[in-house]
């Protein structure tokens, strides 16, 4: 069976679609500050950053014990070794939800 692939400016249009939806969701339901949530955020970070060298966190005994998130620890450390700017957390946090909606009511 044969797929054809879609126009250019259809793909376009479909990227366009997706990104404009992400950021009004993303602008309407907002987030707590990086490692400031009532949620105790801070410990979930806590691996991947070790992981990545931030600072002294890989001679902390809980960054020591087993990861409980190992695929969020490593989202983390790829993010702050190769991308840097903590900023792109608040675009992950946009994107994400976004994806799994359009994952699910977009389909082929």
């Amino acid at each position: 069976m044969k797929v054809k692939a879609a126009p250019r400016s259809q793909s376009f249009s479909s990227i366009a679609r997706f990104l404009a939806v992400a950021l009004v969701f993303g602008i309407a339901y907002t987030q707590d500050p990086i490692y400031n949530s009532p949620d105790n955020q801070n410990t979930k970070f806590l691996q991947g950053l070790a992981k990545a060298g931030h600072g002294l966190l890989s001679e902390d005994w809980l960054a020591n014990t087993i990861d409980p998130l190992p695929t969020f620890s490593f989202l983390v450390q790829f993010t702050y070794q190769y991308i840097h700017p903590e900023w792109m957390f608040y675009g992950y946090y946009i994107l994400y939800p976004d994806v799994i909606v359009y994952g699910g009511y977009f389909k082929g």
